[in-house]
Formats: structure tokens, C-alpha cells, sequence
């Protein structure tokens, strides 16, 4: 173990404990969970650049 002190913990971190003391649940049921809930800036994806 270092003595580097702990990263800290993002929005996205948080979200995904507050789902997960609900109950376990795959990582689809979290996003669909979400985008029901009508928090959604997590769950988009990036688009990829064209090349």
C-alpha cells in the first residue's frame, strides 16, 4: 500500500454507489436506470472522430 492519499471520488463515482446500495444490478441496468430517471450526461457515449 502507498501513502499517496486517495483519489477522490467524481459524480459519475457517486451515482454509481447510490444505484448499487439499492440493489445489485449489471451495469445496462444502471444506464437504463438513469436515462429513466432522466439523468442522462453519464450515460451518452462520446462519438467516435471520423479518420
Amino acid at each position: 500500500m502507498s501513502n499517496e492519499p486517495a483519489e477522490r471520488l467524481t459524480p459519475m463515482g457517486v451515482m454509481i454507489l447510490a444505484l448499487l446500495r439499492e440493489g445489485d444490478m449489471h451495469p445496462y441496468e444502471m444506464v437504463r436506470l438513469m436515462r429513466a430517471r432522466r439523468d442522462e450526461r453519464p450515460a451518452r457515449r462520446v462519438p467516435h472522430r471520423a479518420r
